[in-house]
């Protein structure tokens, strides 16, 4: 059986909802995807203050760390987690920082997979969904159940 893996899709709000669609089309050439966050649109304050759309997906269909991270990299989305996997290697470090860094993609993660454990925190990514606060803020978009049944 092939493991899960959580992975972000963003892009740029003035590229549209039809580009958020375009990422998640490619991503289903490489790998199936089961379930899907909410999407939303976010300001970042901290940053250049850009709007973006954003969304979690949980995916299977790859067998190893590296085929895992060859497709997200043709499909141009981030790879978060990979579930079970601890990889603490420069290249390659799972689960992603991002998850304990960006509490706003954690939120999205825990839509997608609440029950998985962080294999660093040792807490479900729900728990640690519970204890963060998202700064930025976000606009609900859709269901992103609606953006995989294309």
């Amino acid at each position: 059986m092939n493991p899960h893996a959580l992975v972000h899709v963003q892009v740029e709000a003035f590229e549209g909802l039809n580009r958020l669609k375009q990422k998640i089309i490619n991503l289903r050439k490489f790998v199936k995807i089961v379930k899907a966050s909410s999407a939303y649109k976010r300001k970042r304050l901290a940053e250049s203050g850009q709007d973006f759309f954003e969304m979690v997906l949980q995916i299977e269909g790859c067998e190893t760390i590296e085929e895992y991270a060859t497709v997200t990299l043709k499909a141009q989305v981030e790879l978060l987690t990979i579930e079970g996997v601890l990889r603490l290697d420069p290249e390659l470090t799972l689960p992603n920082p991002k998850l304990q860094l960006d509490p706003f993609v954690l939120h999205l993660a825990a839509e997608c997979a609440p029950y998985w454990e962080h294999r660093v925190k040792k807490k479900s990514l729900l728990e640690l969904d519970q204890e963060s606060v998202v700064e930025d803020p976000v606009e609900f978009l859709t269901q992103g159940q609606a953006l995989i049944n294309l």
